[in-house]
């Protein structure tokens, strides 16, 4: 009985304190905010529901218009104000339900059925025009400003086959170089983070799994048409590390924008993605980042000219298999304006090396050169090796008119080896040709062309077509040039069986041919499977018995398998 009068006691008291304290001016605002549809950024920034809700597209960011949750005196980090002690934030932008997974974003909405393509994906992105256009604070007007204070708010819907495959708000920001106030809407970056929806691009809507995730996307086009993927296509054929890439119609607030082409971003964080963990060094050329101490200590050790540069003594520290293939797509690809990359190690294995990563490649197969102007040479027999060598003499000084390049550490190891290890020379003329006649086949070429038709202009398809298939043959002219190579020999593999082969450790098929300087060795056997059992090699009308055969080149050859 004392207990219930108790209760009884309580309620009387209480019920009239909650009363008014429930319409205190101070809690009104409070109590409808959180009856309504949105809230800050902060209450879903973190946790697994909301993450979950991001990832599933079931909330947006809106603009905060400050009638239901005004920014407080207390400032956070980037200027956000605090709502709690727990750093919950309230910004400039707030999370809505989106239970229709993103069909009522402005990005998704501005496109129409005529929009689309057949095979072409589109990507649409939408932002206020002030963020874009303002003369002072638009970040097309201010084309060169920089960096977080320059990334503003937007949608992103991107589509396949006219489907929706993800929708979610990002920070835009302009993409380039010293180049931005001829670009402008030709490049962009879009960035995604908690704080604007999706962290993160849907994990395989572009490209392969060891990018994931995927943070950070370019949206970008070449003044040569999709120079860089083409060049990227050829840089990964030759083993050198390249981006991927994905051609896209590119529509911003609605106004088409023609054909563009998607690609990571060459960031270190973008890149832990690809290493799966953090423990590197990464120096971007060309961007203004601090230059790692030992990336600085490499560099005056291969600079020093007091001795001969070893192969073996550079294999120590720098990768340079990957080197010489990251070069070779420069020299292949004629890219003139290639200075720039990222060199980067990997701190989490022990005795790791200094590999290289290829970067906008858009100066690519076209000639720049006076000569070609001048209509004194093609296309395919512009610059190759100049294009990589460091301005030396070869004489272990300086030639005063072209000094030396010493600040890139790429040029400086491949012109000291070139001059100082006969073994290197050897290694780097060995891969040339293999790569030149196993990789880099005109199927191979013709097949990336025909993926591009539809999207390079007439008069450039035909013009990469020439440059692509007569590119090879003058960089052997130019191996015979700088290497001493000797004679070149035509080589043919042919079968009147479906047999496949292993020639130079390449799978081939009959009909192989390939071009072999004087004295190289090329090793031909049956791939394994084949029915027949070899009896011997003909080479041109000799028997060789060896199962594996391996001949050294003096002239040209045709090779026959002769089976029991």
């Amino acid at each position: 009985m004392r207990a219930k009068l108790a209760l009884l006691f309580v309620a009387l008291i209480l019920v009239p304190i909650l009363v008014l304290i429930e319409n205190h001016d101070a809690l009104i605002d409070l109590r409808d905010g959180l009856r309504s549809s949105s809230v800050p950024l902060g209450a879903l920034e973190t946790g697994k529901l909301g993450k979950s809700l991001r990832n599933h597209g079931l909330v947006r960011i809106e603009p905060n218009d400050d009638s239901r949750f005004p920014l407080a005196q207390q400032q956070g980090e980037d200027g956000e104000t605090l709502l709690f002690k727990n750093k919950r934030k309230v910004g400039a932008n707030m999370f809505t339900a989106s239970a229709d997974r993103g069909y009522e974003l402005p990005s998704t909405q501005v496109i129409e059925a005529e929009d689309f393509e057949p095979g072409w994906p589109l990507i649409s992105v939408v932002s206020d025009k002030e963020n874009l256009y303002h003369p002072e604070t638009g970040i097309f007007a201010m084309d060169q400003e920089r960096g977080r204070d320059w990334e503003r708010s937007a949608y992103v819907s991107y589509f396949e086959n006219g489907e929706l495959k993800f929708a979610s708000g990002a920070g835009i920001r302009l993409h380039g170089g010293s180049v931005r106030h001829r670009i402008r809407e030709k490049r962009i970056r879009l960035y995604f983070r908690n704080e604007y929806g999706a962290h993160a691009f849907t994990p395989g809507l572009l490209f392969g799994p060891e990018t994931e995730p995927l943070r950070t996307i370019v949206v970008r086009k070449d003044d040569q048409a999709f120079a860089t993927p083409l060049a990227f296509d050829i840089s990964r054929r030759l083993g050198a590390l390249a981006p991927d890439t994905k051609p896209v119609l590119f529509f911003i607030n609605g106004k088409s924008l023609g054909k563009y082409y998607l690609t990571e971003h060459l960031s270190s964080k973008q890149w832990a993605s690809h290493f799966g963990h953090e423990q590197f060094l990464f120096y971007r050329y060309k961007s203004g980042d601090q230059r790692p101490g030992e990336y600085g200590r490499l560099l005056n050790w291969a600079r020093n000219l007091d001795s001969p540069l070893t192969m073996e003594a550079v294999g120590r520290v720098v990768d340079l298999d990957n080197l010489s293939r990251h070069l070779l797509s420069v020299v292949y690809c004629a890219t003139n304006d290639w200075v720039q990359g990222v060199a980067v190690r990997d701190e989490s294995k022990p005795g790791a090396k200094w590999f290289f990563i290829n970067w906008d490649m858009d100066h690519s197969f076209v000639d720049f050169g006076a000569a070609w102007k001048q209509g004194k040479r093609p296309k395919w027999r512009q610059e190759a090796f100049e294009l990589i060598f460091s301005h030396i003499n070869f004489r272990d000084r300086p030639n005063p008119d072209r000094p030396i390049n010493y600040g890139d550490i790429r040029r400086v190891i491949f012109t000291r080896l070139w001059k100082d290890s006969p073994e290197y020379r050897a290694y780097f003329l060995r891969l040339t040709m293999d790569l030149l006649n196993h990789r880099l086949t005109r199927t191979f070429l013709l097949s990336r062309l025909a993926y591009y038709q539809d999207v390079l202009e007439v008069e450039h398809r035909e013009d990469r077509e020439e440059f692509l298939l007569h590119r090879g043959e003058f960089l052997r002219e130019e191996l015979q040039k700088y290497f001493d190579a000797g004679e070149i020999h035509h080589v043919t593999v042919r079968s009147d069986e479906d047999v496949q082969f292993d020639i130079d450790g390449y799978p081939e098929a009959p009909g192989y041919e390939g071009e072999y300087f004087e004295n190289q060795e090329i090793t031909v056997s049956v791939a394994k499977g084949t029915a027949s059992p070899l009896d011997h090699w003909s080479v041109n009308g000799q028997q060789h018995r060896d199962s594996l055969l391996t001949i050294t080149i003096g002239q040209d050859m045709v090779i026959e398998p002769v089976f029991h």
